[in-house]
């Protein structure tokens, strides 16, 4: 398993697509590229559907904004 903050470059081609993701340096602003994954660009549409089927579906936004929720939760109010 690998952990990225951000995708930092798309190439879509006919038959290859590229995917950069990166890391960020601890300033919150600049983030590093550290992986290239290359596939097939039929593969990378399919993800790229199933990825908004579950955005789109009502159930698993719903136990997302519970997840929200309670991370904001967690936080002490911020004082004035």
């Amino acid at each position: 398993m690998m952990y990225f903050d951000a995708m930092t470059q798309l190439g879509i081609g006919t038959f290859v697509s590229r995917i950069t993701f990166g890391l960020q340096d601890g300033s919150a602003t600049q983030v590093n590229p550290s992986v290239t994954v290359v596939m097939p660009t039929s593969s990378l549409h399919l993800l790229a559907r199933e990825i908004v089927k579950a955005l789109d579906n009502p159930e698993h936004r719903k136990r997302m904004r519970a997840a929200f929720d309670q991370y904001d939760a967690d936080f002490p109010p911020l004082e004035a």
